[in-house]
């Protein structure tokens, strides 16, 4: 189980964007900006952080770095996997793992 993750973006803004778009689809709530502009999104169980990094140095791809996004239905994952595309995201293949 994870309780947080923070990730770095130089347009935290864009990234909200993004975000918000495919988290929505797993009914999720938008994120909310805190005072030092912080993207952070809240569930019962875990946080998940978006911020500019804070050693000034640009962001770069994270080799290896994934996030595993939880649905309720299958039926949520096509539409998590079309919000995503439809806002900047880019894939090669789209894997659905069911859970029971």
């Amino acid at each position: 189980m994870i309780s947080y993750i923070m990730v770095r973006a130089q347009d935290v803004m864009k990234s909200k964007v993004f975000y918000d778009s495919i988290l929505t689809e797993l009914e999720h709530e938008p994120a909310v900006i805190d005072p030092k502009w912080r993207c952070i999104y809240y569930t019962r169980t875990s946080v998940v952080l978006i911020r500019k990094p804070i050693d000034v140095e640009p962001t770069y791809n994270g080799n290896g770095s994934t996030i595993g996004f939880v649905a309720s239905e299958n039926m949520l994952v096509g539409k998590w996997h079309s919000a995503g595309l439809s806002n900047g995201f880019h894939t090669l293949s789209l894997t659905t793992k069911t859970i029971n």
